[in-house]
């Protein structure tokens, strides 16, 4: 019973892979899953967001009491709080008793690399989870792997073409036909108005800025217009913002704040500075607006507006002395 158990556990990896390498995605895949368990199965990312779930029919789970407790990094077995150690543990998965309605879990995480990408949790009444779901669990969280990091690399490759195209554009290097021609291609609408913020850190031993990248990513999911981001260089962070109509700015200086609120939360010790402009209302716009995001985060580093994201507007006489460089009756 037990090889015939860890064989239909192999079938259902080879299943998954293919499911993954077909471009199905991560809820078909736990569709399957619980469709063989006959239990909740969840997958989500490194920040616990919930990526795809799936329930049995017949669940009489509170599901919003559920995803809470899934979403609370405490809940998590010690080791794979730290995604680094989850990586290196030799044990491919935990069980746990919920605090919900007498459930448990099996847990597993999702690794690619050097470290978990995400957890995959096999969710089922205390007591009834069985070498089936075991297995699942296990082979699960490894073809998640698989689809996590093909998206990944689908993602990485858009981010740098799309880099390629708004460094162009926004160093004034790009024909005007080559910029109509490529701008269908950054899957973000740039034919509304924008407002661009410029965010960095300062002080000594900051962190990278790949995770404040990670933080306003999180923040856009739950925002309420599109935005897009990019790197420039090791410098700084570039957000492209939609907005609805040239009068519509309150959404940027909402995120503005949002963005400080999260930094503080996460990063106590450190220090932000940025910039924000606009709106740009037609995409050859955007270099101005750019600079201008640009002076507002040189002025308020230069006046030690530490965690402020400063508005280029609201400069006044500051928008004429910062353009006059290398002049020391103005410094």
């Amino acid at each position: 019973r037990q090889r015939a158990t860890s064989e239909r556990a192999m079938q259902l990896y080879r299943r998954l892979s293919e499911m993954s390498r077909e471009g199905l995605g991560l809820q078909a895949m736990t569709n399957v899953m619980s469709k063989l368990t006959g239990n909740i199965v969840i997958v989500q990312d490194k920040r616990l967001d919930i990526r795809a779930e799936s329930w049995p029919s017949n669940s009489a789970v509170d599901r919003d009491e559920l995803r809470r407790s899934l979403k609370q990094r405490e809940q998590l077995p010690a080791v794979l709080r730290n995604r680094k150690a989850a990586a290196n543990t030799r044990q491919s998965y935990w069980q746990q008793i919920l605090p919900v309605e007498n459930m448990a879990r099996l847990v597993s995480p999702i690794v690619s690399g050097d470290r978990a990408r995400g957890y995959l949790s096999v969710v089922g009444p205390a007591g009834s989870l069985d070498l089936l779901d075991n297995l699942t669990a296990e082979h699960g969280a490894a073809a998640c792997a698989l689809e996590m990091a093909k998206a990944k690399a689908v993602s990485e490759a858009k981010k740098s073409l799309r880099g390629d195209f708004l460094e162009g554009l926004l160093a004034g290097t790009l024909p005007i036909a080559e910029i109509d021609r490529l701008s269908g291609r950054l899957d973000h609408d740039t034919r509304p108005p924008h407002t661009i913020l410029t965010l960095g850190w300062c002080g000594e031993n900051p962190p990278t800025l790949r995770r404040l990248e990670t933080t306003l990513n999180w923040l856009l999911n739950n925002h309420t217009r599109p935005a897009l981001v990019h790197p420039y260089g090791s410098q700084y962070l570039c957000v492209f913002q939609s907005l609805n109509d040239v009068t519509d700015i309150e959404p940027s200086h909402d995120l503005a704040r949002r963005v400080v609120e999260q930094v503080k939360a996460e990063f106590p010790e450190a220090i932000l500075i940025g910039g924000m402009s606009g709106p740009a209302e037609e995409l050859n716009e955007w270099p101005r607006v750019y600079r201008e995001a640009l002076q507002a985060m040189d002025v308020g580093k230069r006046l030690h507006l530490n965690n402020q994201i400063v508005d280029f507007n609201s400069l006044g006489v500051y928008r004429l002395l910062s353009e006059l460089e290398d002049n020391a009756t103005v410094e």
